[in-house]
């Protein structure tokens, strides 16, 4: 079996992990307004990465190193703009 498809398992846990946050946080609401649109800004944030993930993981899945490059880029991305909204 393929590294790729060897990692899928544990692509797929972090990716459910990950998901789960992201609902809680989706889900939550504060009083603070301020503190609440950062909230909301870093939940849609949030939801974009796990999108990413979920292209990561079906790649890894399906063994195809080619996609998994392209959502690996996509990741990256995400994650980069999510620790953005932290510094701007």
């Amino acid at each position: 079996m393929p590294a790729l498809r060897r990692a899928a398992p544990e692509l797929e846990a972090a990716y459910e992990r990950t998901s789960r946050i992201a609902d809680r946080l989706e889900a939550a609401r504060l009083r603070d307004t301020r503190l609440e649109r950062q909230r909301s800004e870093a939940a849609l944030a949030l939801q974009d990465v796990v999108g990413a993930m979920s292209l990561v993981v079906v790649a890894a899945r399906r063994g195809d190193p080619a996609d998994a490059e392209n959502a690996a880029t996509g990741f990256t991305a995400a994650v980069a703009d999510l620790r953005g909204l932290s510094s701007g």
